[in-house]
């Protein structure tokens, strides 16, 4: 990575090499609407230090996305799902339908 990104200093890639998730950082639970309810909220926490917090938010957003997706909005389609880059970053293409 550092040829690919010399801009990254090597001890933060020592640190990335190194880093490992700790599961006992997370914590889950579902909140029920109501008693014996099967609808209601799910309520995430990351605790730790932020350096090592931060590094659950995608992999967490990205699991609940993919479970809301399978079991909820199961008709869910690309269809007028355009998404425009343009002017957010250099580099970054047009993402269209198709």
């Amino acid at each position: 990575m550092q040829a690919t990104c010399p801009y990254l200093e090597p001890a933060y890639l020592d640190f990335l090499a190194a880093y490992r998730f700790k599961p006992s950082q997370v914590q889950v639970s579902f909140v029920p609407r109501a008693p014996d309810s099967d609808e209601g909220r799910i309520d995430i926490e990351a605790t730790g230090p932020w350096a090592e917090a931060i590094f659950w938010e995608v992999p967490l957003l990205s699991t609940l996305s993919e479970i809301y997706f399978n079991t909820v909005d199961k008709d869910w389609n690309y269809d007028g799902q355009t998404r425009t880059s343009t002017g957010l970053c250099n580099g970054v293409q047009r993402v269209d339908d198709g």
